[in-house]
């Protein structure tokens, strides 16, 4: 299957790539030193060679010339013991020059063969370091395709990293819900309250579960006009356009909230709110309260005939609820609603 060629280069390829281009210019250059190095010596011997060559050639023809020389019998005896002791003594050295020349050959016998076990060498590194630029190029090409293959999958890894973020936070706010309601399970007043504020808050009103996104959405729709109005500071106007009548505890519980709700985020988020966060979560938590105290104006809720049968079977999927009371002051939720999610993105 042919790799696709892609103009992204890893820097990791090319670091691999360097360190095998330097590897094998410090092996050449080794090589080429030990090389001129072997020829260097392999002159010098030639040298010393052709010199001992001539050397003993010119022995040689001495010792022949003296041997042949008519004068010797002219000579007296003590003489001739003296040239016959001088040709013993060249031919000694003619001798421990052959020996010596011969020595010479065989160290040139042993630096050709160093010489060709070098050669061996470096044609193995030679193919070796062909083959690593092969294996180098596949590999760069593969690590394109993944980086390409990575940045088109990095969009879908930044949207399904905050959706799970904001479920963590959902997820950390229910518990704290159902936590509170095993606290005050004891008081039944309290603890029918605390569970339908629950039902406004995690259900619709056909009474049909909703998941983390959907609910935070339901929770946070508030009047885009009282928001705009209770974000600029103007609290006064907030107050004569929609009053909200709480008391001095009510409202220290409601920092309280607010604190504690705070801390959760940031524990779920690992980071610090920043102040606009702050403020919104601020203002969802009045706006909210603000809904519940003033006054229904929609028309009442006329109640169902009850069922002949009002035993419902366990295997139905339906539930009845008991509808809520109209102009009625519906008690506000302990904790502030999760900021709004449009699109997989909390806001």
């Amino acid at each position: 299957m042919p790799i696709e060629r892609v103009d992204v280069v890893s820097p990791v390829s090319l670091c691999t790539e360097t360190l095998i281009k330097e590897k094998q210019s410090t092996l050449l250059t080794k090589l080429g030193l030990e090389h001129t190095q072997l020829q260097r010596e392999h002159s010098q011997l030639v040298q010393e060679h052709s010199k001992l060559v001539l050397k003993h050639s010119k022995l040689l023809t001495d010792y022949n010339k003296l041997l042949k020389a008519d004068t010797l019998k002219d000579r007296a005896p003590f003489e001739l013991q003296n040239e016959r002791e001088s040709l013993k003594e060249k031919k000694k050295e003619c001798n421990m020059l052959t020996s010596q020349l011969r020595d010479v050959k065989a160290e040139c016998r042993k630096h050709e063969q160093r010489w060709k076990v070098a050669e061996e060498k470096l044609m193995e590194v030679t193919s070796v370091l062909s083959e690593s630029v092969r294996t180098n190029s596949i590999l760069e090409d593969t690590v394109r395709k993944l980086d390409s293959k990575v940045k088109g999958c990095e969009g879908q890894i930044r949207q399904l990293t905050e959706q799970v973020d904001c479920l963590k936070a959902y997820q950390l706010r229910f518990e704290g819900d159902l936590t509170e309601c095993v606290e005050v399970i004891n008081h039944p007043a309290i603890l029918r309250k605390k569970i339908i504020e629950l039902r406004v808050f995690y259900i619709k009103d056909n009474v049909e579960p909703l998941d983390g996104i959907a609910a935070a959405q339901i929770c946070t729709a508030k009047k885009p006009d009282l928001r705009r109005k209770i974000g600029a500071g103007l609290w006064k106007e907030t107050q004569r356009v929609n009053p909200i009548r709480i008391s001095d505890r009510e409202y220290e519980r409601l920092w309280e909230n607010f604190s504690e709700y705070k801390k959760e985020l940031e524990a779920a988020m690992g980071k610090p709110l920043t102040a606009e966060k702050e403020r919104e979560i601020w203002l969802d938590m009045t706006t909210m309260i603000s809904s519940f105290v003033q006054p229904d104006t929609s028309p009442p809720i006329l109640k169902p005939h009850p069922p002949a049968n009002p035993r419902t079977p366990i295997t139905s999927n339906k539930r009845t609820v008991k509808p809520m009371a109209t102009n009625s002051k519906t008690p506000w939720c302990s904790k502030p609603p999760l900021p709004p999610i449009k699109n997989g993105h909390a806001h």
